[in-house]
């Protein structure tokens, strides 16, 4: 746990906050160092259940998802002048409640998410237009899940607890293929419940880390060539068992 804790300045869960404090040009480079300051208020509405994601391509947030009211589906923060603005006026048909469910793919300029469920969304941020995939066998019955891009290896990785009885105490780790828009289940072998109390993904090593509830740190490192791909969630055998 300590190795991982002396170079926090390359984990890629840290991108937002580093990038404004140092990477971002304009207004964000005069707020106060060490000490919360208010940035740039929003637009009069209220909004509930949203997630805010850091668009390090186009220097800006993008807030997302959840109830609205009396503000657009999705609004843009320009980190350069701190002024909002009503990004995209279309939303999908359903609210969605993204939570942890988010990334941003800086390279397509596509937000991805879930929303409690195996139906895979995804906003174009130049096109300004949604998208919805599934259901996906491989993302039923998961809760607390949590997402993460990896742009340079065009994947998504999700990170869900098996809500099933018979797979209760595991985790399934899915791999979302950007270019071939198609899900694999990760063999990654098992996992502690409760991973939900820390997560995220490093880019550059390809690894990702889960801190259980119980403070266990777990880590994996994903390597596309030699990675095993599964059927199904790992669990208990569900093969009914003969009597003796």
């Amino acid at each position: 746990m300590h190795q991982l804790m002396r170079e926090p300045i390359r984990l890629s869960g840290l991108v937002v906050a580093w990038g404004l404090a140092w990477s971002v040009g304009g207004a964000a480079e005069s707020q106060a160092v060490n000490t919360w300051s208010r940035f740039g208020d929003g637009p009069a509405g209220d909004r509930t259940g949203s997630v805010l994601l850091y668009a390090r391509d186009a220097s800006r947030l993008l807030l997302l998802g959840g109830v609205h009211k009396g503000v657009a589906p999705v609004q843009a923060l320009d980190l350069a002048t701190a002024q909002w603005s009503d990004f995209a006026t279309n939303a999908p048909k359903n609210p969605i409640h993204p939570y942890y469910q988010a990334a941003y793919h800086p390279k397509t300029k596509t937000v991805y998410c879930l929303s409690n469920g195996s139906i895979f969304y995804s906003f174009n941020a130049e096109e300004k237009t949604w998208q919805a995939l599934g259901p996906t066998p491989a993302l039923e019955q998961l809760s607390w899940l949590t997402m993460a891009c990896d742009p340079e290896g065009e994947r998504l990785v999700v990170v869900g607890a098996d809500k099933r009885v018979e797979n209760v105490g595991w985790t399934r780790t899915v791999v979302y293929d950007c270019g071939k828009s198609r899900y694999v289940l990760l063999d990654g072998g098992p996992v502690a419940y409760g991973h939900s109390a820390g997560w995220m993904y490093d880019t550059p090593r390809r690894c990702a880390y889960v801190v259980t509830f119980r403070g266990e740190c777990w880590a994996m490192r994903i390597d596309p060539p030699t990675l095993s791909l599964l059927e199904r969630a790992p669990g208990p055998d569900p093969t009914p068992k003969s009597p003796p």
